[in-house]
């Protein structure tokens, strides 16, 4: 089943967090999961043993769920994964992560960070969506997805949204920046526009496509910055198609 495949594949990855100068480990938070299948516990260990520079580790934690990717987030918040078909979905906030909009999806109105995982298996329309927005080196896969799938070619953009202000790192690397009560990349998955802006990445690799958001408290946005140098993926990271 593919929810079977998705976990296996997640299993499979630690995540390491870049270090300098004096540093010191940080607290682990165990995140609940689901998936279509089952409801799984917060793990009590983690799997992984991350530091940071001490400037920042006392107001940071690292959140795992029992599979998929960690995340440094500030210290104190609630969390929550879903593992879909060939997706993955990881959400923390300073809030309890409760309650569904129409469409069955959890929406975080004010602080949040999200992690979103689109594979290019099951999910290849989803990545190419995203490459539409984000990345023109690959408007040929985008193409070549249209032409697969029963998607209409009208419900593809090429071209960032018009509000979001882009810095490319890479052909496969962007950051974004969504303003605040704007729809953006920044908007498209869990997180609901607000009176604040969300600063993500996006990374794409032969594996599918990876997303973070992140949307702090006025009193936290200093660590946007660390937070985002710290959960940064490269595409070799993605688990292979």
């Amino acid at each position: 089943m593919r929810v079977s495949k998705i976990l296996l594949l997640l299993a499979l990855f630690t995540f390491s967090l870049p270090a300098s100068g004096q540093t010191q480990h940080i607290p682990f938070v165990g995140c609940p999961m689901d998936t279509r299948e089952n409801s799984l516990p917060a793990p009590a260990q983690a799997q992984d043993d991350p530091t940071l520079p001490d400037s920042v580790a006392k107001n940071l934690a690292y959140y795992r769920a029992v599979y998929g990717w960690g995340m440094v987030a500030p210290s104190g918040w609630y969390c929550y994964g879903y593992a879909g078909d060939l997706t993955f979905t990881f959400l923390l906030s300073p809030y309890p992560i409760t309650g569904k909009d129409r469409e069955g999806d959890i929406k975080l109105h004010g602080p949040g960070i999200e992690l979103e995982y689109y594979n290019n298996d099951n999910m290849k329309i989803a990545v190419a969506i995203v490459a539409a927005r984000l990345f023109p080196a690959h408007r040929a896969f985008v193409e070549r997805v249209i032409k697969e799938n029963a998607l209409p070619a009208r419900d593809y953009t090429f071209g960032p949204y018009p509000a979001d202000h882009l810095i490319r790192r890479s052909a496969d690397d962007v950051i974004y920046i969504t303003p605040p009560g704007k729809q953006g990349m920044g908007t498209q998955g869990n997180m609901a526009p607000s009176n604040a802006a969300i600063t993500g990445e996006a990374v794409i690799g032969d594996g599918g496509v990876m997303l973070i958001n992140i949307r702090l408290p006025a009193r936290q946005k200093f660590l946007t910055t660390t937070i985002l140098d710290a959960n940064r993926f490269k595409s070799s990271d993605l688990p292979p198609d």
